[in-house]
């Protein structure tokens, strides 16, 4: 059964002013700022994450991806199920992704920002 949820919006987001000193850029690869939906469930289950949001990301790279939510259960190192991108149109093509949470932010109006890194992707090869 799914579970459709509204991603939340984080206001100001368009806009932000940089806080402090620019920290160095940890990443290897650059993000873009790109709205996809996406579906996000917990990999253990009876965890205390819904079993199954649909959500829409803020940015992507090729290895991770940010997205906002105001559920307070995920924690760093938190191993999740990831469909990127996700479509419910019969017929679409679904990969999923097995990913790992590596920060939270806490954001405005009880919101957190989860950045993941993929770690591996589910989809089956096909031998020919």
């Amino acid at each position: 059964m799914e579970n459709k949820s509204i991603s939340p919006r984080v206001p100001g987001s368009g806009k932000r002013k940089p806080v402090g000193p620019s920290l160095p850029e940890k990443r290897n690869k650059g993000r873009v700022k790109l709205e996809r939906s996406i579906r996000v469930r917990p990999s253990v289950p009876g965890t205390q994450a819904r079993e199954e949001m649909i959500l829409e990301t803020l940015n992507v790279s090729r290895h991770g991806l940010y997205f906002v939510t105001a559920s307070s259960a995920y924690h760093k190192n938190m191993r999740l199920f990831i469909t990127y991108p996700y479509s419910s149109a019969p017929g679409a093509i679904n990969r999923d992704y097995i990913a790992e949470i590596t920060r939270i932010d806490r954001l405005p109006n009880d919101l957190y920002g989860i950045a993941i890194r993929f770690l591996t992707t589910l989809s089956l090869e096909m031998h020919t």
